[in-house]
């Protein structure tokens, strides 16, 4: 899973480097998102034993009886797959846990990325300063990507050209 979201960063840096491309700051805000959506999601695994059932959203179900299960099953998405946790949720987790608690700066940083990226996919990124405030908010997200991928998982992402243009 950790692989994934490497791959997605990668992808949102490449993108918003592109010299024309007229989404950008949107594309970049979701594929980031995206990636430390990933990133948090293996660190969750990573803490539990690589089990999936932890990333699971769990529910009960009603009995034939009418009444509810205490059994928790996992739930299923529109595909019929198991429906996992979202970005918010792997955060909560996390800050579950003394050791695995998100700095502040870097908890700010996703709340502002997803913000964009809501707005994006929602089409309502209508300010004049979405540019600016990509970059800025991009530069933070990239650097803290980089700062916990080496901290949690020993990964040396040096040899990309991890930089926003």
């Amino acid at each position: 899973m950790y692989r994934k979201g490497e791959a997605a960063l990668i992808s949102a840096i490449e993108i918003y480097n592109k010299p024309d491309f007229a989404y950008r700051e949107e594309t970049f805000a979701i594929l980031a998102i995206n990636a430390w959506e990933l990133l948090l999601k293996a660190k969750v695994l990573a803490e539990n034993g690589s089990q999936m059932r932890f990333l699971y959203v769990m529910e009960s179900r009603a009995r034939a009886d009418g009444s509810t299960s205490v059994k928790k099953y996992p739930r299923k998405n529109r595909a019929g797959n198991n429906l996992t946790i979202g970005l918010h949720a792997a955060i909560a987790v996390l800050e579950a846990n003394p050791k695995t608690r998100l700095p502040s700066e870097v908890r700010g940083n996703l709340e502002a990325l997803t913000e964009i990226r809501d707005n994006a996919v929602h089409y309502a990124n209508a300010s004049n300063d979405l540019a600016k405030r990509v970059l800025e908010v991009g530069t933070a997200c990239v650097r803290n990507f980089v700062e916990l991928a080496k901290k949690w998982f020993g990964e040396d992402l040096s040899q990309y050209s991890l930089y926003l243009m």
